[in-house]
């Protein structure tokens, strides 16, 4: 049984449909016994395989990932214990049968009942049986049939639908709370495939800086074997770049390292064989910022975090506790009528029908156990509440933090852009004034150092703000909203 299903816009939900068929479209699945070897490696691009965009990644993932699919199963058992709660109020039919045989009887002795029991939200039980025995002798057989209708209403403890419904509404506030769970573990996919896809687009993008800043040097150190070879420069000022040139290469090595590392692992987030081939979009897109205020922040997460909002729900169970140990200090009074009458019967001076009406009265004296109860639920809900609003401010606080982080990163974005451009522009005069002597080669290994560096740290600050805004919104509880998917329950 399905119960994930995932809600798109128009744009999207021909793609949906296309997902079925994507080991045929989008992926390039090994043929059996095929082992993808170290030189067909995920450093570069596979050829005719599509482009995996993020927005496909997280659909892929709703679809594979193994905790999704986890969780989708366990809702199965979640939504019946919540049937199991409705199913208190509704009749509950019992059938016994017996056979007894004792030394000396010709035959045995049979017999049967039909019980159906009702408990009403409000309260009062209705139950009813029907009781037959047959006895099989020589010369007669006897038979007996005995129908019985009795009706308990409690009124002092038990009383009313407040009690009667406790169970009902906390397995109702239990469902409420699996179903953020589910919620919860759903985000955590979505950001997790998130997380691993922009590790791998961070790790191509150093091997392409890298790569770029190697055919700098290269080019540098040219020139400085012309110039050497001309008489206008040391033969040492060569030193310093093939060194630049051995620690670039080096840089490499671990970039394809790492995008090994990192495909494998989007692979496996993803829910796919780990020897699938996908290509992914290496550049980074235009980033959209996050619009929203401190205080719309703090008041979209007190509506819609998952961890809060099941803080909110326990508080209400423990609330219901609390009912529940003040009605067990009260006396116990039930009202019980009854009304019976045999059937059909041998005994042909058998009343037709019998009633009775009694009261039933249990006074707890003394009952420590009781008290027990009431001061322990006390107890319990202050102790529910601190934790509430422990749970509230912490939230308040993290959003804070969150949003301060945001900002933080998306300021150190616009440094480095600015940095880039100024060390890019450093970097040009340098090149030039090397060609006329005005410029050691030091110097221009030095700004090309400079450079990569900045590049490089510029590519993992847009990451880190790329994270801080999942991060930020899974703590608002809205990621499902930002990836455009809506869970069913």
């Amino acid at each position: 049984m399905i119960l994930f299903k995932v809600k798109l816009r128009r744009r999207w939900q021909l793609w949906l449909f296309l997902l079925p068929i994507l080991s045929c479209y989008g992926l390039k699945m090994p043929a059996p016994g095929q082992v993808i070897t170290p030189d067909d490696t995920a450093a570069v691009d596979f050829s005719n395989v599509p482009l995996l965009t993020l927005q496909e990644a997280v659909l892929l993932a709703m679809r594979n990932n193994p905790d999704v699919k986890n969780a989708e199963l366990q809702r199965v058992v979640d939504k019946f214990s919540l049937a199991v709660a409705h199913n208190q109020f509704f009749p509950q039919y019992q059938l016994k049968a017996n056979a007894q045989y004792q030394n000396g009887q010709v035959s045995g002795v049979y017999g049967a009942t039909q019980n159906i029991t009702l408990q009403t939200p409000f309260s009062t039980q209705f139950s009813t049986e029907v009781t037959q025995a047959y006895t099989p002798y020589s010369g007669e057989r006897r038979v007996l049939k005995h129908a019985s209708l009795s009706v308990t209403q409690p009124l002092l403890r038990g009383f009313g639908p407040t009690v009667t419904q406790v169970n009902l509404a906390n397995a109702i506030d239990t469902e409420k709370s699996n179903q953020l769970v589910f919620t919860s573990q759903t985000i955590n996919t979505i950001v997790g495939v998130v997380s691993a896809y922009y590790q791998l687009v961070e790790a191509y993008n150093s091997l392409k800086t890298n790569m770029l800043s190697l055919k700098s040097s290269q080019q540098t150190l040219k020139e400085t074997l012309e110039r050497i070879k001309a008489g206008k420069a040391a033969l040492a000022d060569q030193i310093q770049q093939r060194a630049t040139i051995a620690n670039t290469e080096l840089s490499i090595g671990t970039a394809k390292n790492a995008i090994n590392q990192s495909y494998r692992n989007l692979l496996i987030v993803l829910g796919l064989d780990p020897q699938a081939k996908i290509n992914i979009v290496k550049e980074i897109q235009g980033i959209n910022r996050v619009k929203l205020t401190l205080d719309e922040s703090i008041g979209r997460a007190l509506q819609n975090n998952p961890a809060y909002l099941q803080a909110l729900l326990n508080y209400r169970i423990t609330e219901r506790g609390l009912i529940t140990a003040k009605d067990a200090q009260k006396w116990q009074l039930d009202a019980v009528g009854t009304i019976s009458r045999p059937l059909e019967a041998s005994f042909s001076n058998a009343p037709l029908v019998s009633r009775s009406l009694g009261l039933n009265l249990d006074v707890p004296i003394h009952d420590l156990s009781r008290q027990q109860q009431l001061v322990n639920a006390k107890i319990i809900l202050a102790q529910a509440k601190n934790t509430l609003d422990q749970t509230r401010n912490q939230l308040i606080v993290s959003v804070t933090d969150a949003y301060e982080n945001l900002r933080f990163n998306e300021k150190q974005v616009a440094l480095y852009e600015n940095a880039i451009k100024l060390a890019k522009q450093s970097l040009d005069t340098a090149q030039l004034k090397f060609k006329y002597g005005k410029v050691s080669s030091f110097e221009l290994t030095s700004l090309q150092t400079d450079l990569t560096t900045t590049q490089l740290g510029f590519t993992s600050q847009q990451v880190a703000y790329l994270n801080s805004i999942e991060s930020f919104y899974q703590l608002l509880g809205t990621t499902l909203d930002k990836w455009d998917v809506q869970l069913f329950f």
